[in-house]
C-alpha cells in the first residue's frame, strides 16, 4: 500500500489531480482524490464545473454576437 505524504501547501495535491483531470476526465480525478484522502479537492472540482460552464457559455455567446 502506498503512502501518500501531505505538502503543506497542497501544490502536489493540486498537481496531480489537475493532470488526472486533464487525461482521465473528472470522473476520474474525483475517485483519485477520494482514494488518494484529498476529498476537499473534490469539492473545489465540483465548484470550478458550477462555476466554469455557465462563465464559458456566456464567453461564447458574447463573442458570436
Amino acid at each position: 500500500m502506498h503512502r501518500h505524504r501531505k505538502s503543506k501547501s497542497g501544490r502536489l495535491e493540486k498537481l496531480v489531480i489537475a493532470i488526472n483531470a486533464n487525461l482521465g476526465g473528472p470522473p476520474s480525478a474525483a475517485a483519485m482524490a477520494i482514494s488518494a484522502g484529498w476529498p476537499r479537492l473534490v469539492l473545489i472540482g465540483i465548484w470550478g464545473y458550477v462555476i466554469g460552464t455557465p462563465v464559458g457559455i456566456l464567453i461564447v455567446e458574447w463573442c458570436l454576437r
